[in-house]
């Protein structure tokens, strides 16, 4: 499992423990996020596929794989499977990431490249702030630590509360954001192969209602680009497929926890059955 842009292993909590019931399962934490140590190199998709191979056979987790990507991980899990096709069995996206999204959202809605922009400068602010600062309820608490909200628990909360307030993870973050739609975007459409027949199942959420000072027509338009990149993804194997999830926002794995869970195990179904018909 490979969580979004800065995120961590606690946003798979409702689906991880389903899936280790029937098979070994495996969520982490990438370079300065979460639990993982400080980064030493950019937060680029390149960089997360190396640490992640490296991760998977220093752990002596054999392949092959099938991995799970939401937002952001789904462009990881992507340029692993192209990187290492070999390795990987299946996969799901959960309301992923394509890499051509912000180049195309920026064409249609040339004011979004500019609040992305901005919003990465005051995420900046996040690294020169006293750890005292982080006052719950404050804005500087709000961009900078977010807000859990009831999904998780007050121990989880705690520990995700003192790791925000380390100057690593805004870093690893910070990285992440700089070189989402630059670099990475670059290395997977540069990675880019079909992946034959191997089980694929895109979820996306329902489609977003206009945001403010947006209107309907560019909200149809951009819900339309989201969809055409998501058939995309399904499209790199000839048994992939997606499925619009409804009654979720972005963070299906919180809305709809079990529609990811169904998913997966499909596609575990087609991977066994793939393995008794191979000599």
């Amino acid at each position: 499992f490979d969580s979004g842009l800065g995120d961590s292993t606690k946003a798979w909590g409702l689906v991880q423990p389903e899936i280790s019931k029937v098979t070994t399962t495996c969520s982490y934490d990438r370079a300065g996020l979460g639990f993982s140590d400080k980064a030493q190199q950019a937060g680029t998709s390149e960089n997360a596929v190396s640490d992640l191979h490296a991760l998977l056979h220093a752990a002596e987790l054999p392949p092959p794989y099938v991995l799970v990507g939401h937002s952001y991980g789904g462009m990881n899990v992507k340029l692993f499977a192209e990187q290492h096709p070999l390795e990987v069995a299946g996969l799901v996206f959960v309301d992923a990431s394509h890499e051509n999204l912000g180049r195309d959202i920026s064409a249609l809605d040339p004011e979004s490249k500019r609040k992305n922009l901005e919003y990465l400068e005051e995420l900046k602010s996040c690294l020169s702030a006293e750890p005292s600062s982080f006052v719950e309820g404050s804005d500087l608490f709000k961009l900078c630590v977010g807000l859990s909200g009831a999904r998780y628990s007050d121990a989880i909360s705690a520990v995700e509360f003192d790791r925000a307030r380390s100057p690593e993870r805004t870093s690893a973050w910070i990285s992440e954001m700089t070189h989402i739609w630059t670099t990475s975007a670059d290395q997977v459409r540069k990675s880019y192969r079909r992946l034959g027949a191997i089980p694929i199942i895109v979820l996306t959420k329902e489609p977003a209602q206009p945001a403010e000072n947006e209107t309907v027509e560019l909200r149809q338009e951009k819900n339309a680009l989201w969809l055409r990149l998501h058939n995309e993804m399904a499209s790199m194997s000839s048994r992939g497929e997606r499925q619009t999830v409804m009654d979720t926002g972005h963070y299906i794995q919180h809305d709809q926890p079990g529609s990811i869970v169904d998913a997966i195990m499909k596609v575990l179904r087609m991977v066994n059955a793939d393995s008794a018909d191979t000599p």
